[in-house]
């Protein structure tokens, strides 16, 4: 990719960005993964809190580079989703989530 690119970016080269690409959305998702397959409690906020950097990422991008390719409106729906899937998730292991109400009745 041309470093032009980052040109109205606060980056000079790719090397930070790739990184944070990465840490964050690279380990980060095989992180939240493995939290998920585990079923750990932190799985939705995990997901949730991927889901919202992977949304800020898209935006930036566009922001700085512009629209460059189709897999960014692609991404940023992945992260629309993920972020989605997380709510659900979380609201799962909540003993009174809002969609959990139906699975629970409590006799009064």
């Amino acid at each position: 990719m041309p470093l032009e690119l980052l040109k109205n970016s606060p980056f000079a080269d790719f090397l930070i960005p790739g990184f944070i690409l990465i840490v964050i959305n690279g380990f980060g998702s095989l992180i939240g993964a493995l939290l998920a397959f585990l079923n750990n409690r932190f799985a939705g906020f995990t997901t949730m809190i991927l889901g919202i950097a992977m949304i800020i990422w898209i935006i930036a991008q566009v922001i700085w580079i512009g629209w460059e390719s189709v897999l960014q409106p692609i991404f940023l729906g992945v992260g629309l989703v993920e972020l989605a899937f997380g709510f659900l998730l979380t609201d799962r292991t909540l003993e009174h989530g809002m969609f959990n109400r139906h699975l629970h009745p409590h006799a009064h």
